[in-house]
Order: C-alpha cells, then sequence, then structure tokens
C-alpha cells in the first residue's frame, strides 16, 4: 500500500504497477518514493470484540520518516450490537447440537420427559434433521422448559458453537 504525500489518500498501486512499472521493480522499505507517493507499513491490529465494537482505519502517520497505517478501535451504538447479536443466532441447529446445549444448562433430562408426554413433539423431534429457532415447537417446548426468548436464542448461539 501507497500514501499519496499530499493528501493522505492510501492506494495499493496494483494497477500502476502492472501498467507503467511493468520492467521496475518496487522494494517495500519505503526507500524510493513513486510520484509523491511513499511506502505505508503495516502496524499491529488492535484486538477488539467485535460483537460490541469495530475497526477504523485511521490515515497514514509519519512516524521517524516512515509512513503506517493506524488504527482506531471503536464502540458499536446500541442498534449496531442489537443487529449483530441478532445476526449472530442461527436459525438452526442439529439435534445432537441442541442435545449438547440444553446438557450444559442442565435442561436435557427436562426435554426427554417434556418429549414423552407429548406424542407429536416426541416425533417432530426424532424425525426431524435440524431445530428451527422460530418453529412452534421450540415456541411450545421452551416456556415449559422455563427458557424464555433470551434462553432460547443463547441455547441455539451455544449449539452453534459446540
Amino acid at each position: 500500500m501507497y500514501v499519496n504525500r499530499n493528501t493522505l489518500e492510501t492506494s495499493t498501486w496494483s494497477n500502476l504497477d502492472k501498467i507503467i512499472y511493468k520492467k521496475m521493480s518496487i522494494p517495500k522499505d519505503g526507500t524510493i518514493e513513486i510520484l509523491d507517493h511513499s511506502y505505508v507499513f503495516g502496524s499491529t491490529i488492535p484486538t477488539y470484540e467485535p460483537l460490541t465494537h469495530k475497526l477504523a482505519e485511521l490515515d497514514a502517520s509519519l512516524i521517524d520518516g516512515k509512513y503506517y497505517k493506524a488504527y482506531e478501535v471503536v464502540a458499536l451504538t446500541q442498534e449496531e450490537i442489537d443487529a449483530n447479536y441478532t445476526s449472530s443466532i442461527p436459525t438452526s441447529i442439529t439435534k445432537l447440537q441442541a442435545m449438547r446445549s440444553l446438557k450444559e444448562i442442565t435442561k436435557w433430562k427436562d426435554f426427554k420427559a417434556l418429549l414423552k408426554t407429548d406424542e407429536d413433539a416426541e416425533d417432530e423431534f426424532n424425525m426431524s434433521p435440524t431445530l428451527t429457532r422460530d418453529s412452534s415447537f421450540i415456541a411450545l417446548l421452551a416456556p415449559a422448559l422455563g427458557l424464555n426468548e433470551i434462553d432460547v436464542d443463547n441455547l441455539f448461539i451455544a449449539g452453534r458453537d459446540l
């Protein structure tokens, strides 16, 4: 990546490398300057929690005669956090993922007991390869297990990650 020293705009120069500088090797040590541009050295990208923050690229900074790319961790708005959370909820999980997730929250035995009392629910669980988050099956069984909407969302998220 290169930075225009006048505007601080960055570009990859890949097209110019191919067209103008076909026979020229451009060193990436920043020792030559091309048409008011200088090589931009990478810098460490800060770590952050992507569900609550995002990474913003800042203008290249001149440090000790060399340009470096800079980044800033920015907190997301509550709307962005909510959108990230909603998009992280899987629409379905396998029965194995559901079983493991229910065992983690100690609801597996209760779930099996509920299935024994409702033949249709037992058939649906046994015959379906996956459990769908917005199914009537989940809507009926969740309250019987003492799970609210957020608990079910977390159950599906945990199931996906198992």
